[in-house]
């Protein structure tokens, strides 16, 4: 899948940029592929039925509603 090709692209930038201790392009690449990773999760609730309430403590939203 389209996805999965550009996760590994992003790994292997990174990587990259780690060998030639580029610490400014790694960072740049690891922010971007967090944010992408969280973006493409979030479309996916039912795999993280647990969730952090607002006092910090896990919910199973899975057995709400």
């Amino acid at each position: 899948s389209d996805n999965f090709k550009s996760a590994h692209y992003e790994h292997h930038l990174l990587l990259s940029a780690i060998a030639k201790a580029d610490l400014d392009d790694a960072e740049r690449i690891i922010f971007g592929h967090i944010r992408r990773t969280r973006l493409e999760l979030a479309q996916h609730p039912h795999l993280f039925p647990h969730r952090l309430n607002k006092k910090g403590r896990y919910t199973d939203q899975s057995r709400s509603g």
